[in-house]
């Protein structure tokens, strides 16, 4: 089970310095529009004007950072509401963290 879609854009994963651990604390940015699409959620970027489409999961995730939110509870979240083990849940849940942060899209303290 994929995380998220990211629509519009083709992204290869690329190593970043910063570090995602339990008690990281994350939060999204301000600088997008969002509309819900039913189950899914589109977003567009003020700064670039690019648009997003994120699923389920993705919208569960966007949603949940709306308050400042540490990755352990994060996905503590997607574990129980999606069927997904923690190990898979940890590493696709990261990735798209650190996909977000490359696109000035959530903050990461």
């Amino acid at each position: 089970m994929h995380l998220y879609s990211v629509n519009l854009l083709l992204f290869e994963a690329m190593a970043l310095d910063m570090e995602i651990n339990g008690n990281t604390l994350l939060k999204k940015s301000d600088d997008l529009i969002e509309a819900g699409l039913g189950e899914s959620l589109a977003l567009m970027s003020i700064e670039s004007g690019k648009y997003f489409g994120m699923n389920q999961a993705a919208k569960y995730i966007w949603q949940a950072m709306n308050e400042e939110i540490s990755f352990d509870n994060l996905v503590s979240g997607l574990i129980e509401i999606f069927d997904i083990d923690h190990e898979t849940c940890t590493h696709h849940c990261r990735d798209f963290l650190l996909d977000l942060y490359q696109r000035k899209m959530v903050l990461i303290r």
